[in-house]
Formats: C-alpha cells, structure tokens, sequence
C-alpha cells in the first residue's frame, strides 16, 4: 500500500487500511469513494496490492497497529489539551 499512498495515515490511507482490517474484500467503487485527490488514479492499482494478498494474521496485526495509533492520538490530543490550559 506504501507504494501507492504516502500517508498511510491520512484521510484515504486510513480509510483503505479500516477497511481491509474489518475484513472487506475492496471493490472498485467503494476505493473511489474511500480515497482522495490522485490515489482516484491509482484504484486498480490499490485493489490488486490489497485484496488477495492480506491474510488475517496479516489484518489482525495491522489492527492492533491501528487501535494502538488510536490510542497514542488520544493521549497526544489530552496532552496537548492539559499543557495549552496550563500555559493560560
């Protein structure tokens, strides 16, 4: 997927990689609804990278990956909410 989308994190690359951990086999047109900007260009592309080739170990891995960067944003954001309020 890197090869195709540089930020995996960004609005597309996040929904493509929630997509392909609850187990959705990607279609044409849900990818171009699901991505932004020049990855339209690049669906069969991503299609072809995706399908096929993510088996659930592989899903469930990037899953935990996910819910952990879920977490560490959560904490950056009360970090950063507790900081800003103690500087006022």
């Amino acid at each position: 997927m890197t090869t195709f989308v540089s930020d995996v994190f960004g609005v597309s690359g996040r929904a493509l990689l929630e997509s392909i951990v609850n187990g959705e086999v990607l279609e044409a047109e849900d990818v171009r609804k699901m991505v932004k900007t020049q990855l339209k260009n690049k669906v069969p592309q991503l299609i072809e990278a995706l399908n096929g080739r993510l088996r659930l170990h592989h899903r469930q891995m990037i899953k935990q990956h996910l819910d952990h960067f879920h977490y560490l944003e959560k904490k950056l954001r009360i970090w950063s909410s507790k900081s800003n309020s103690q500087k006022h």
